[in-house]
C-alpha cells in the first residue's frame, strides 16, 4: 500500500517537475525558439518601445470583426475607421477621436502600463453617439514591437474594443479585434 502511495506520488510529482523545469529553461519573449533557430549571419530579433511616452501622438484606427470564417473576405470584416488624438503624461492617456459629425469630438481617457522585455500596454475608454444613441468603448492593447531586419516601421497598437449600451446593462455587446498605426506627420522621433 505505502509503495503504491509512494509510486503514485512518484508519477503525479514528475509531471510538474518537468512543467517546473521546462519553464525555467524555456525562452522567453523575444527569445522564443523561432528566433534562436535563425542564422547568426541574418537573426531577427524584436525590439520593445518601453520610454514612457510612446502613446503620444496621433494613431489611425482600424476596426476589424472577429470571425473564424476562413472564407470571410477583408472587406466583409473590415468595420471602420477612426483617429485618436493621444496625449501620455505620466502613464495617464487624455485625447480625442472625432466623431460622425464634422467638427465634434469624442472624449478619450486611459492609462499606459510599462514593464521591462514586455510589450507596453494601453487601456482606453470613449464615448460616442450612433444614431442617436450614446455608447461607451473600452480598448484594450499592447504596442507592438519592431523587426530588427526591415526598414522603418510604423509604430502599432493592437487589441480588442468593446461596445456596451450604458442605457441598456443586459443588452449583449459588441466585441471587435483594432489596429491603430502612428500617423506619418506624427511619427515618434527614432530613439
Amino acid at each position: 500500500m505505502i509503495g503504491s502511495r509512494s509510486f503514485r506520488l512518484k508519477s503525479a510529482v514528475a509531471p510538474l517537475a518537468v512543467i517546473a523545469l521546462a519553464t525555467v529553461l524555456a525562452p522567453t519573449g523575444a527569445e522564443a525558439a523561432i528566433f534562436a533557430s535563425a542564422p547568426k549571419d541574418n537573426a531577427a530579433s524584436l525590439n520593445f518601445k518601453t520610454t514612457p511616452g510612446v502613446f503620444s501622438g496621433r494613431w489611425i484606427s482600424r476596426s476589424i470583426a472577429i470571425s473564424g470564417d476562413p472564407k470571410a473576405s477583408f472587406a466583409r470584416l473590415g468595420l471602420g475607421t477612426s483617429e485618436f488624438d493621444l496625449v501620455e503624461q505620466g502613464g495617464k492617456i487624455t485625447g480625442t477621436r472625432p466623431a460622425a459629425t464634422r467638427g465634434k469630438t469624442y472624449d478619450i481617457s486611459g492609462v499606459a502600463v510599462y514593464g521591462p522585455r514586455r510589450s507596453p500596454q494601453i487601456v482606453l475608454h470613449s464615448t460616442s453617439e450612433v444614431a442617436g444613441k450614446t455608447y461607451d468603448y473600452d480598448y484594450f492593447g499592447y504596442l507592438m514591437p519592431s523587426w530588427n531586419v526591415s526598414g522603418a516601421q510604423p509604430d502599432t497598437f493592437m487589441g480588442t474594443v468593446v461596445r456596451t449600451d450604458p442605457s441598456a446593462p443586459d443588452a449583449a455587446a459588441v466585441v471587435v479585434s483594432f489596429i491603430a498605426t502612428r500617423a506619418p506627420e506624427a511619427a515618434a522621433p527614432a530613439k
